[in-house]
């Protein structure tokens, strides 16, 4: 069996050639089920025919650059040729342009980019989703029929989202366009740290209207620049964190444009809490330090050595010095300045005397 009709264009040209695709349908007109064929037509001929096919019913689709693509549903008798089934594809408005991104590869390594191609009225005719920058510069071509202004709009990373509008009358082609999505403003700096060997640590870039962490970025005690594309334009907060040190935050403003590599970020380091321990009587035991307050660490004394020195976040602190054998020894601390020491001296501790014991009953 088979189909054949006249073909046509809607502003009479001859010179170009139509594809049409035969898409065979399931036996109830339902899903499609794969294409038969597909076949070039000069329009210059007049017709078309699709021959040698099964008996069944099929989707016709004719397409040609410059027209709107446009389709017929055949029953196809088996063994029979279905004629009259005429096509006139209609002429579109044609879109080309060029899109390209800022950056390349040598500049920022991998990224993928993405665009939308908007109607007048907002809707979505086109859209493309992560696609690799190794298919940039990309060539694009749309069809339209109405007047108005079209917006492509295209984003990418370490690049700013960006629109793109284009005016458009019906009837003639625009062409020769080239759109680049630019590069988002450039921020960095340097870590200094104020006291200590410094340690690694990130830079976290926060947007401030919801909290959310948008890039973090490492870096080293020994390599403490840092830098990289804006996420976003408007408010952006940068907050340094590095263990032992307190956290350091800068808010910023970013600008299209505008660079900024000269943000710096200077760290304190958290206060340094020194404690001894002096037994006054009796031969000395093991133990352990409770520290409570913003943080709760737990410690193991050695009679032997004193304890090694405690950097904790600003705040107040209850101390306890629990050793088997002696009574315990309480203080208080309130750690309210970085780059500064607390030394709090020996906690001496009494051994538990016979003459000293209390007897206690499970309700105490």
């Amino acid at each position: 069996g088979g189909v054949s009709g006249t073909l046509m264009l809607s502003d009479g040209r001859t010179d170009v050639e139509v594809t049409v695709a035969t898409r065979l349908l399931d036996w109830d007109g339902g899903d499609e089920t794969g294409f038969a064929y597909r076949r070039p037509f000069d329009v210059a001929l007049g017709e078309y025919d699709q021959g040698r096919l099964a008996g069944g019913r099929y989707r016709l689709v004719f397409s040609a650059p410059g027209y709107f693509p446009d389709s017929l549903t055949v029953d196809v008798p088996q063994g029979q040729i279905v004629t009259g089934q005429d096509m006139e594809l209609a002429k579109a408005t044609t879109i080309t342009a060029v899109l390209d991104s800022e950056l390349d590869s040598g500049d920022v390594g991998a990224f993928f980019y993405s665009y939308r191609f908007l109607h007048p009225d907002g809707s979505v005719l086109e859209e493309v989703s992560r696609a690799h920058f190794t298919s940039l510069p990309r060539d694009l071509t749309f069809f339209v029929s109405d007047d108005g202004t079209y917006v492509l709009e295209a984003w990418a990373d370490f690049h700013l989202r960006t629109e793109f509008p284009i005016e458009v009358t019906a009837g003639e082609d625009v062409s020769g366009l080239a759109f680049t999505i630019p590069r988002a403003p450039l921020i960095g700096g340097a870590l200094t740290f104020e006291t200590g060997p410094g340690a690694d640590g990130v830079v976290e870039v926060v947007d401030p209207d919801d909290d959310d962490v948008l890039l973090t970025i490492p870096f080293l005690s020994a390599d403490t620049d840092y830098q990289f594309y804006a996420p976003k334009l408007g408010d952006l907060r940068l907050t340094a964190r590095a263990e032992t040190y307190i956290d350091e935050t800068v808010d910023i403003v970013v600008v299209t444009g505008v660079d900024q590599p000269a943000v710096e970020l200077s760290l304190a380091r958290e206060p340094e809490l020194r404690l001894a321990v002096a037994f006054a009587d009796g031969p000395g035991n093991d133990g352990v330090l409770l520290v409570a307050g913003p943080v709760d660490t737990l410690v193991a004394l050695n009679e032997a050595g004193p304890v090694d020195p405690l950097f904790l976040p600003l705040g107040t602190y209850d101390l306890v010095v629990d050793v088997p054998g002696y009574g315990l020894w309480t203080d208080a601390v309130d750690l309210d300045a970085g780059n500064e020491v607390y030394d709090r001296g020996p906690a001496a501790l009494a051994a538990v005397r016979a003459d000293r014991l209390r007897l206690l009953d499970e309700d105490g």
